[in-house]
């Protein structure tokens, strides 16, 4: 009897210890179209909430509370810096301009939106994207890009920062 209750005890011990802990892996999407109508680029970003809402607290004091009633009024502000400091898309050998958008909140991760305007049809694309990786060494991040109906992916993480597409 005595055995089966340590067990018990630290059965659910160990599920509560697991419960607590984050998700045990790193991975973000980054989609890029571009669209031939408006001349830009569309781009989307996907993050772990609690993954980038660390990143972002880590730059500065305030505690976020991202996709909570209570988050801070200066969220999309930091978040906008992060992402612009963090991903670089290059177009023909030209460096592109980010503007953030918005975000909006799906279950546990974030979908942050960015474009560029004023964009010459890609034939090279090349990605740089850093986001949460100084936080993480093992976070990886998917990149799609879209051209004219085709698509090209490339994976990036700690060793490959950044990836060429051809279109």
């Amino acid at each position: 009897m005595r055995v089966f209750r340590i067990s018990s005890v630290l059965l659910v011990a160990f599920l509560l210890l697991t419960a607590a802990v984050r998700h045990p892996f790193h991975v973000g999407i980054t989609e890029i179209d571009y669209n031939a109508q408006t001349q830009g680029l569309e781009v989307a970003v996907k993050l772990f909430t609690d993954d980038l809402e660390d990143a972002l607290e880590a730059r500065g004091e305030v505690s976020l509370k991202m996709g909570s009633s209570e988050e801070a009024g200066e969220t999309d502000e930091m978040l906008a810096k992060y992402l612009i400091e963090h991903l670089k898309i290059e177009v023909n050998g030209q460096l592109m301009a980010l503007t953030y958008l918005g975000k909006e909140y799906e279950e546990d991760a974030v979908w942050a939106y960015l474009e560029v305007l004023q964009v010459m049809p890609p034939k090279h694309v090349q990605v740089t994207n850093t986001t949460l990786m100084e936080l993480f060494d093992d976070q990886k991040h998917i990149v799609h890009v879209r051209v004219a109906g085709d698509r090209e992916s490339v994976i990036l993480d700690g060793k490959k920062r950044s990836g060429e597409l051809e279109f």
